[in-house]
């Protein structure tokens, strides 16, 4: 009862984007080494093979929380296969994280339901929610939100003729993540900021106080200036007066006035916003890049990630600036201006969010050869909507409304069937 009480509690925190963690610098091979030993001495008549690829980079991560989530995979692999099969431990690096796997050989029959149930979590498609559920189903979800709030995945998959089975997840390394924890004695150190003449600043609206207390040690510990409010009518005060460079703009189930609060930010005011939310449904984030948001995250996320993102966001702006592209680009009625960000049709300025003018932009200044679908999905959006047709669709569908283009008739952006877009050469 008590473990399914803490299991519970857990998963209302992460709901709400508030599951605590410490992050930590760690070596995942002894993690991993750890985890399986202790499991081992509980259960000693099961063999547990640990297979590292070496080297492996560092890692930032909640040993104990980990930990716990890697303990409940490897109970349930222990339950889902048969009494004479080794589990298989395997660590190894892969494109700058370290992925871990733990299999299974021979039929998956010992615990058919609990497989299924680790394939409904590991997609997102629990039915009926989780009232009801038994223990081991609370302890995978909280094991997902564990894995996710670290920057991981939790996935599953079974070999042919339900023969094997997998579960897996991957962490982002120290590199990539770039989280340091803040040194014991003095400030933590200042880092180069992307915005010329002075750090960053980023504003974080966040009306959950805990939410909003990790948010700003993960930005001050990697350089940022952060500026934070946990009421949205201080918006844009905070912005008129500390005119950030960036805004964490946190809605947890987004409605209509809070799509309009990002059109506000973006356009009105010119500041790129993130989206934080509870809701990681296709047609919210589609609304939210619509009104110009730069990035949309769902909740739990874990510092990497955030600051993974922030950092594509300024990124992408930088190479903006320093495009070699500096003149008007003229098609037709239209001309595009770099260094203004001006759009203009028959000599009327067209107003574009910040990503219509991205996705302009990125086709304009490679005109004359087609982008595939998934080379503007990545430059565009980052390499996490990859495979996201739909959204890049609807934002292409809404870029030639504005210019007055005819699909079927094109103008200025043509489609090249099934590969991706072109516009002509000037």
């Amino acid at each position: 009862m008590r473990a399914q009480l803490n299991g519970v509690t857990d998963l209302i925190n992460i709901e709400a984007g508030a599951l605590a963690i410490s992050l930590e610098s760690s070596d995942a091979a002894s993690l991993l080494k750890d985890v399986c030993a202790a499991f081992q001495r509980v259960h000693p008549g099961r063999r547990i093979l640990v297979e590292i690829a070496a080297p492996l980079p560092t890692v930032m991560v909640d040993r104990q929380r980990l930990g716990q989530a890697v303990n409940t995979l490897l109970l349930c692999a222990l339950k889902c296969s048969s009494p004479a099969s080794a589990l298989k431990v395997s660590v190894r690096r892969q494109a700058g994280r370290v992925e871990v796997t733990i299999s299974t050989e021979g039929p998956v029959a010992a615990d058919r339901e609990l497989y299924e149930t680790i394939q409904e979590i590991s997609r997102d498609q629990v039915k009926g929610g989780f009232a009801g559920k038994s223990n081991e189903d609370i302890a995978l979800a909280v094991c997902k939100g564990v894995l996710n709030s670290h920057g991981g995945k939790l996935w599953a998959e079974c070999g042919e003729s339900g023969q094997g089975m997998t579960v897996g997840f991957s962490l982002p390394a120290v590199a990539e993540a770039d989280i340091r924890p803040v040194p014991p004695s003095g400030p933590a150190p200042e880092r180069p900021h992307p915005v010329e003449g002075g750090k960053s600043r980023i504003l974080s609206v966040v009306e959950n106080s805990r939410m909003l207390s990790a948010i700003q040690r993960t930005l001050s510990h990697c350089g940022y200036v952060p500026i934070g409010t946990l009421n949205y009518a201080d918006l844009e005060r905070l912005i008129e007066d500390e005119k950030p460079h960036l805004v964490l703009l946190d809605l947890t189930a987004p409605g209509a006035r809070d799509f309009e609060v990002i059109q506000r930010v973006t356009q009105d005011y010119g500041v790129p916003a993130i989206v934080l939310s509870g809701q990681g449904d296709g047609e919210c984030i589609v609304r939210a890049f619509e009104k110009g948001a730069d990035d949309y995250i769902v909740k739990p996320f874990s510092p990497s990630e955030l600051v993974a993102r922030i950092r594509a966001s300024f990124r992408k702006r930088s190479d903006n600036r320093h495009a070699l592209a500096r003149e008007e680009f003229v098609v037709g009625d239209l001309s595009i201006s770099y260094p203004e960000r001006r759009v203009a049709v028959a000599g009327k300025k067209v107003h574009l969010t910040a990503t219509e003018y991205q996705l302009l932009y990125e086709l304009s200044t490679k005109a004359g050869r087609v982008l595939t679908q998934d080379e503007l999905l990545r430059r565009i959006w980052g390499e996490e909507y990859m495979g996201d047709i739909q959204l890049l669709r609807a934002f292409v569908k809404t870029l030639r409304q504005k210019l007055g283009d005819n699909a079927r008739r094109p103008t200025y952006i043509f489609t090249e069937h099934g590969v991706g877009y072109r516009m002509l050469k000037p």
